[in-house]
């Protein structure tokens, strides 16, 4: 009976050991998790919703080229723009910013400079005949050998008077 208990015994432990051996190994999970952590975050993120396009921009002209080409500029910026000699004969530069420009020999006759900004500009033998300086700011402009509006030749001495 003893020999028929052993042989048993023997049976089931072959047989646990027939069924371990049948099934898939599972390999354990590795201990350190940071690398799975890089893992996952070396995964692909799903990509966003393109941003909607700006819409496209409208073309800027430059304020010199557009006096160029049409002869006119009303409320440009023109500070410290160098001007001099320019055939501006009949220009709108109405509200314009010429403030510190060099208009030197610049031909402004009948030209619309009402309101304009021509603070500390050089006008030295500028054309300013029948033109419209109806509340432009002359103020400390440079204005010695000019012509005035109504003819009048400027002088170093004469200042903005020559303009009345």
């Amino acid at each position: 009976m003893k020999q028929i208990f052993t042989l048993i015994i023997l049976l089931v432990i072959g047989y646990a050991v027939y069924e371990v051996l049948q099934e898939p190994l599972v390999e354990p999970e590795p201990e350190y998790l940071p690398e799975k952590q890089e893992q996952v975050e070396a995964e692909p993120e799903p990509e966003p919703e393109p941003e909607q396009e700006p819409p496209a921009p409208v073309p800027t002209i430059i304020p010199l080229d557009q006096l160029k080409k049409t002869n006119r500029c009303p409320d440009c910026n023109l500070e410290k723009a160098d001007l001099q000699g320019w055939k501006l004969k009949g220009a709108d530069l109405n509200g314009a910013n010429l403030g510190e420009a060099n208009l030197s020999g610049a031909d402004l006759s009948g030209a619309n400079l009402s309101g304009a900004n021509l603070m500390w500009a050089n006008l030295k033998g500028a054309n300013l005949e029948n033109a419209d300086i109806g509340g432009t700011d002359f103020r400390g402009a440079e204005l010695s050998g000019s012509t005035g509006p109504k003819g009048t030749k400027c002088s170093q001495d004469s200042g903005s008077a020559c303009l009345e």
